[in-house]
This record gives structure tokens, C-alpha cells and sequence, in this order.
């Protein structure tokens, strides 16, 4: 369903961010479904890598005031896994909003 970066039991669309923009971009219409978009955890492979990060996503033909930031967790320095509040803070949710068949 588009949110498998999240553990079973916080798969609640609900509960997460929802954002103005729809995919594609500035297309009003009907609701087709949602897709979520999940960066949650970084993994680096250099010898000294930065204490934070943060990654940024804008979809081809959107607006700037648009993009998404994302602030995931090192977790090789931090031992575990992300938490679920990291998970949903971690997630976007866009609604699609042509078919399937237009879209992919």
C-alpha cells in the first residue's frame, strides 16, 4: 500500500503529514490513491560523515515553496533503528491525482 517503510503496527495514513502539492503537480481532479514517500534512515560508508543530514525532494514540474524535507537518522552511529515517531515525521504522503496508466 505504498507505506512499507513503516512498521506494521504505524501504518496510519492519518497520523502523517499531508501536503498541499498532488502528483502530478498542480493537477486538481479526482483522488486515484496516495503514494508515500519515506526517508527515515541513513547508513555512511566514509570515514568521518556529517552529524546530521537532511534530504530534500520537489517532483519535476513543482514549485519550489513545495519541497519536502527529510531529517533521517544516521543509525549506525545511533545503534538502533528509527522510532516510530521518526517514521512518521520521516513520511510524505501525496495524493495521485490522474490513473494509474497516465501516471507511471
Amino acid at each position: 500500500n505504498g507505506n512499507s517503510c513503516l512498521p506494521a503496527s504505524h501504518r496510519n495514513f492519518s497520523s502523517m503529514p499531508r501536503l498541499a502539492s498532488s502528483l502530478p503537480p498542480g493537477v486538481d481532479g479526482l483522488r486515484h490513491g496516495e503514494i508515500s514517500v519515506c526517508v527515515a534512515a541513513t547508513v555512511w560508508t566514509v570515514e568521518a560523515p556529517p552529524i546530521s543530514c537532511s534530504a530534500r525532494l520537489l517532483w519535476w514540474g513543482d514549485r519550489d515553496e513545495n519541497v519536502c524535507i527529510f531529517r533521517p537518522v544516521d543509525v549506525a552511529s545511533s545503534g538502533s533503528a528509527p522510532s516510530a515517531a521518526t517514521m512518521r515525521d520521516c513520511t510524505h504522503v501525496f495524493e495521485v491525482r490522474c490513473p494509474a496508466t497516465s501516471f507511471m
